[in-house]
């Protein structure tokens, strides 16, 4: 379902700019890198099996949401550079798509286990889902946004994202790494909107 609904978000936000069948093959390698890495990064082929077992893609296999996001990030940008694709514009398109994924992700492991932590991982999801709806349509009017550039929802959802999951991680996931790498990334998400804003 997760898949499913990415897909759609990515093509609706991306193929009159891109054009349907580049949308598609990138969409499709999108998701694929996002999900084989995450589950590369999530740890659960270590405990028994061979490491190949990740590409079985049918079975369950914890995720590394945030390892697979970064790998979505990073191709994006790779495929954005290779095809003459405006970076920025497509980060922002496929913002809606990202926080889709993740909620439907979200709820799949709250199915599976009931916790706090996860509820609270899900609710982050749909508040800032909303938030980046209203702001849509008025960061271009922010008088200290002085670019008004695309890209502006991709740092903006990600800094909250990862600050508000990085308080969550350190209040119920306390001593774990979580904490320090959602800040790290929340903080680098910062300073991109700052650079962004300014050129």
């Amino acid at each position: 379902m997760a898949t499913v609904v990415f897909l759609y978000n990515s093509w609706k936000g991306l193929h009159e700019d891109c054009g349907s069948q580049n949308t598609i093959g990138f969409s499709w390698m999108l998701i694929l890198v996002m999900i084989l890495v995450g589950r590369m990064f999530g740890g659960g082929w270590k405990s028994g099996g061979p490491w190949w077992q990740i590409l079985a893609v049918w079975n369950y296999m914890k995720i590394q949401y945030l390892a697979g996001l970064i790998a979505g990030v990073i191709t994006t940008l790779l495929i954005a550079n290779q095809k003459k694709w405006k970076t920025w514009l497509i980060l922002e398109d496929l913002t809606p798509g990202f926080l889709l994924f993740l909620g439907v992700m979200y709820i799949g492991d709250i199915l599976k286990e009931m916790s706090l932590y996860n509820l609270v991982k899900l609710g982050i999801i749909v508040f800032v889902y909303w938030w980046a709806r209203w702001l849509l349509g008025k960061y271009r009017s922010f008088v200290w946004y002085r670019s008004g550039k695309k890209g502006f929802i991709f740092f903006a959802v990600s800094m909250v994202v990862l600050l508000l999951l990085a308080a969550n991680a350190f209040f119920l996931q306390n001593g774990t790494y979580l904490p320090f790498l959602y800040l790290g990334m929340g903080l680098l998400s910062l300073i991109g909107l700052y650079i962004l804003g300014r050129v």
